[in-house]
């Protein structure tokens, strides 16, 4: 496991473990945890551009997963100390169970090939904490605030029924493909309690460090198909994120959720696992560059929520 996305981790069990010990003198306004469920839709893109020599384009690689569809399952927590001092976390899982794989291979003078296959499994994983200042602005009814903190999102898909140009192309069955985007953000975030019913609406704005790579079920194809690395730093996400609920029992309230996430890397680099480009019967001298690399996600969630 990656060693911030443990520390993240980590940071996480310690906040809420803290929380639950808090001494008596600690005001406690409002505390919830909430276990919650849905359905989510993603959409992610690659594209590369080869320069053999550098400065002479001769390749450009255009992947898009879209329509991929997955299950999630996630807890989440919050508490307001004195007040005003708010600390908050999540933990997510998802499940893929679809989605379509589409990849143009674009070279100079020569007809475009189209590579495409089901995406038939995978997983995601989404870890968040954070923290900052909730203030009082109507009645205690209203609540808003300026909050920061750190997050870690992965998302990993798997191909089968690969085709290039219409041909069956074995070499990619079992092809995975993993994105991680990973760093700090900041953000706004209101809460409006009105007769019951509670609104809660917030946006992020993250510093992300991209990493991918595009996995071969097999060794690599000496000048064909080789696994390979990806990364960019200094990107950058947004999150819009809406939460609604109303009480069902005493301390016991039941909700929907929903959060758009938009994600983009670029100025990355592509590099073969295996080493050098040379290595899998490429040009010596060939430069991969990434121009740009995104995340979109859709997610709605039945949220079960206990207040205490």
């Amino acid at each position: 496991m990656h060693r911030s996305k443990c520390y993240c981790l980590f940071l996480m069990m310690l906040s809420f473990a803290a929380l639950s010990f808090a001494p008596a003198f600690a005001v406690k306004i409002d505390a919830e945890l909430d276990v919650y469920g849905g359905y989510r839709w993603d959409k992610i893109s690659t594209t590369i551009h080869a320069y053999s020599p550098p400065g002479r384009l001769i390749l450009e690689d255009i992947l898009t997963a879209k329509n991929v569809r997955l299950w999630t399952v996630g807890v989440a927590g919050k508490q307001l100390f004195y007040q005003c001092l708010l600390v908050k976390g999540s933990a997510e899982w998802g499940r893929v169970c679809g989605g379509d794989y589409i990849n143009y291979g674009v070279v100079p003078d020569v007809p475009t090939s189209k590579t495409t296959a089901d995406i038939h499994s995978g997983n995601t994983q989404d870890f968040s904490l954070g923290g900052g200042i909730m203030l009082p602005v109507f009645c205690n009814e209203l609540n808003l605030g300026v909050l920061g903190g750190w997050s870690f999102n992965s998302q990993r898909i798997k191909m089968r029924n690969a085709q290039t140009n219409g041909i069956s192309s074995p070499i990619l069955n079992n092809l995975t493909y993993k994105t991680t985007w990973e760093g700090p953000w900041v953000g706004v975030e209101g809460a409006l309690s009105y007769c019951s019913y509670y609104l809660n609406l917030g946006y992020e704005y993250h510093f992300a460090r991209w990493r991918a790579s595009w996995q071969l079920d097999g060794p690599d194809i000496f000048g064909g198909a080789y696994s390979d690395k990806r990364w960019s730093n200094g990107n950058h996400g947004q999150v819009f994120f809406m939460n609604t609920s109303y009480p069902l029992l005493h301390c016991l309230e039941v909700g929907l959720a929903f959060k758009y996430q938009y994600w983009k890397a670029g100025n990355g680099r592509e590099k073969p696992k295996g080493g050098s480009f040379a290595a899998v019967g490429l040009p010596g001298n060939e430069i991969d560059k990434i121009p740009n690399a995104s995340w979109q996600s859709y997610g709605l969630n039945l949220v079960l929520e206990y207040s205490f």
